[in-house]
């Protein structure tokens, strides 16, 4: 999901970052693991497809080892770990 807030501009800006968003995570779909649900939220202003590209790139992999270490250490306690 994109979610846009105000702070990013006008309704015109707010729609061209999420068509941004949207054709970066098409592009990266196939290097990222299946089961997760993902939430893009844009923190500033403007931004260029290639910012949006390379920051989807190298942060989505990141957000997923940590939930994946986060389900580990949930796991080996209480139960089974998150497959993936």
């Amino acid at each position: 999901g994109v979610s846009v807030g105000k702070r990013c501009g006008g309704s015109v800006q707010r729609n061209r970052i999420k068509r941004l968003l949207r054709e970066a995570f098409r592009l990266a779909r196939a290097e990222f693991p299946t089961g997760y649900d993902i939430v893009l939220v844009p923190l500033g202003k403007g931004g260029t497809f290639a910012a949006f590209d390379r920051s989807l790139r190298a942060l989505v992999p990141e957000a997923i080892r940590r939930a994946r270490a986060a389900a580990g250490r949930k796991g080996s306690a209480e139960g089974p770990q998150v497959p993936g």
